[in-house]
């Protein structure tokens, strides 16, 4: 039974068509799901393919930003290479602060 709604599921996804699943940021980007999903549609993405596109180097470096705000990619809590950007960032969905389970007085953290 499982098997035959994961098959229907697959199939429904593949019938939508990339515009029916995709978002504005890989319509933009001309992207096919292949592109980010490097281990097979519907696997999670793994950071070094994130990394692909957004280089790591070219976000601040510095624990707040020129405007004054905590930035999110630097923590004195974990070196940024050991988080995965899945645990904030969602193409698919809603994306979540992971700073707020503590800091839930607002870093003032915005996450695209």
């Amino acid at each position: 039974m499982i098997k035959n709604f994961a098959f229907m599921l697959a199939a429904a996804l593949v019938a939508a068509g990339a515009s029916g699943i995709a978002t504005a940021q890989t319509q933009k980007h001309k992207l096919e799901c292949a592109a980010c999903h490097v281990d097979g549609v519907g696997k999670p993405v793994p950071t070094a393919q994130c990394q692909t596109c957004h280089d790591p180097k070219s976000f601040d470096q510095n624990y707040h930003l020129k405007n004054g705000k905590a930035n999110p990619h630097v923590s004195i809590h974990y070196a940024p290479e050991t988080v995965d950007c899945a645990l904030c960032h969602r193409e698919h969905g809603q994306s979540q602060n992971y700073c707020e389970a503590c800091h839930a007085d607002g870093l003032g953290f915005k996450v695209p």
